[in-house]
């Protein structure tokens, strides 16, 4: 079973964009600050992850479902303050929980607007955008359907997939749904092959 933390690098690396080159990198707009900054105290989100991956050694794949909460604290010029807590639960049973604050920056190196502050710098290719429209548990977003190729390496391990995002600026957090499918290499060998999908499942009201 590939362990949590590796999972979670592989989904979030997967949504970084790559970082410009240059010695003093523009600073721009953040989108998921914005997106949470329009909002009230208090604003809760609740997106549900899925995750059905397939080791190289395993003859069945393994499914873990992974809920996240956000709920809004607090709104700086600087930062926004997100009390996060998640659950993760796997095909053999096993739960694991975790809870705390994250931040949001205002402001982030210009070709990593809107993504985490996690440290990655996967490679894209055939980035394609368009606007497009979204249903999300009764409600219509008006949002930018972004789809990518993307390649990253961690140590000796190599990731490469494809990663769609529906992301919306009247949406907090940013991101609304997104796919992602990635095979992970160890030392030139396939390791893990993968599948994480994730959708909000609660949203305020507009």
């Amino acid at each position: 079973m590939m362990m949590v933390g590796r999972w979670r690098m592989a989904v979030v690396a997967a949504l970084f964009v790559l970082m410009g080159a240059g010695a003093a990198p523009e600073m721009v707009d953040n989108p998921v600050y914005t997106s949470w900054a329009r909002q009230k105290v208090g604003t809760r989100v609740v997106r549900r992850e899925v995750l059905e991956q397939k080791t190289a050694s395993a003859t069945q794949p393994s499914t873990a479902v992974r809920q996240v909460t956000q709920v809004l604290q607090s709104v700086s010029p600087a930062v926004v303050t997100l009390q996060e807590s998640s659950r993760i639960t796997w095909t053999n049973g096993k739960v694991m929980e975790s809870a705390g604050p994250v931040t949001e920056p205002a402001k982030v190196k210009k070709g990593t607007e809107g993504l985490s502050k996690f440290v990655a710098e996967p490679k894209l290719t055939n980035l394609q955008t368009a606007p497009d429209t979204l249903e999300v548990q009764g409600k219509r977003y008006a949002i930018q359907h972004r789809e990518m190729d993307f390649q990253m390496s961690e140590f000796s391990d190599a990731v490469s997939g494809h990663l769609i995002l529906w992301t919306s600026a009247d949406f907090p957090g940013w991101v609304l749904k997104s796919e992602m499918r990635a095979t992970m290499q160890n030392n030139g060998q396939k390791a893990v092959e993968s599948l994480t999908t994730s959708i909000a499942e609660e949203i305020p009201e507009k």
